[in-house]
Order: C-alpha cells, then sequence, then structure tokens
C-alpha cells in the first residue's frame, strides 16, 4: 500500500521570512474559553496564516490553484512509479478551523471543496480517504480530534484518520473501545 497525505496550505513561494509573511489575527474580545466566542473584523484579515483567538491557535487555509494542480501533479507522478496492483490511497486531512464556528471558519477558505476537487483531479485507480466527513462525524470537543496550538491530530484524531482509510479500502478495523 502506497499512502500520501499531503497539506495544500505550504508556505508561498516568497523570499521574505517566515516571521514577516506570517500576520497574527487577534481579537478584540475578553478573554474566555466560551465556545461561542466572537472574533472582531481585526481577525478577518485573509492573508494571515494563523488566528490566535485566547484558547487556541488555527492555521487558516487559503486555497491557490497552483497549489492545488501542483499536489494533484506530484501525487499522479508519484503513483505512477509503481506498478497498478499496489494499492494507492490518498487522505488530504482538513485543518481545525474548518470545523470552528462559522464566524472563525469564514477566516478560511472552504477545506472541504478544495479537497473534493483535488480528488477530482486524481487517477480513479487511487483510493481517496474523506477525512473531513469522519472528522465531522466525530462532532463535539474539537479538543479531542486537533491540539489546541497546532493543527495537528490528537491520538483520538488520528484514530478517526486511521478509521477513515480502513473504511475507505473496506477493511476490518479495531474498534476504539479495544484501546487502553
Amino acid at each position: 500500500v502506497v499512502k500520501s497525505t499531503g497539506a495544500l496550505n505550504a508556505p508561498s513561494d516568497t523570499s521574505e521570512p517566515v516571521s514577516q509573511r506570517t500576520q497574527e489575527a487577534v481579537t478584540n474580545e475578553p478573554q474566555t474559553q466560551d465556545p461561542g466566542q466572537t472574533v472582531d473584523e481585526s481577525a478577518g484579515d485573509t492573508e494571515s496564516n494563523v488566528v490566535i483567538l485566547s484558547d487556541r491557535i488555527l492555521s487558516t487555509f487559503h486555497r491557490s490553484e497552483k497549489k492545488l494542480s501542483y499536489y494533484a501533479d506530484t501525487v499522479g507522478a508519484f503513483f505512477d512509479l509503481f506498478p497498478d496492483y499496489v494499492i494507492k490511497v490518498n487522505m488530504l486531512v482538513p485543518s481545525r478551523i474548518a470545523f470552528e464556528e462559522s464566524q472563525v471558519a469564514a477566516l478560511s477558505d472552504d477545506q472541504k471543496a478544495t479537497i473534493e476537487e483535488v480528488y477530482a483531479m486524481l487517477d480513479p485507480m487511487v483510493y481517496t480517504v474523506d477525512a473531513y466527513s469522519a472528522l465531522q462525524a466525530a462532532g463535539g470537543d474539537l479538543d479531542k480530534i486537533f491540539f489546541r496550538t497546532d493543527h495537528h491530530w490528537t491520538h483520538f484524531g488520528a484514530y478517526l484518520g486511521a478509521k477513515a482509510i480502513f473504511d475507505t479500502l473496506e477493511q476490518d478495523f479495531t474498534g476504539i473501545e479495544h484501546y487502553e
């Protein structure tokens, strides 16, 4: 099995240092951990790479036609290196901001639509994993799926991703109740 996971939000092609490219969007709201907290207009800078809230930091996603095509072409070229009998799997994983309340999620481009578009560009022989729906179905507390200070999954989020792969391949997967 050849697996590919990827990110479509790599740093842009620029000679500026990362510290100059990354702009932080900070709310002026009171420091609170209320999940219904609001974001003021200053947090809506669409060129920012992160949104900093009182209780979490979120990576934003900015769609780039060039990066989408490059990613699809790269995955295609990589998978072409392997014979057809090799199972090829691709999973694009949305970041936490895609599942945040609508006011915060609006600061990022639509990851679900972008993932679907990229999957449509891939060879039909490639199994595409719907991680978005798997994470969305888990719902509830995002802190159980994603860490609060970066874009990585927790152990439970990784479990959901692995289960989505097995479900796509129609393979048995041990239920979470069997893990410690």
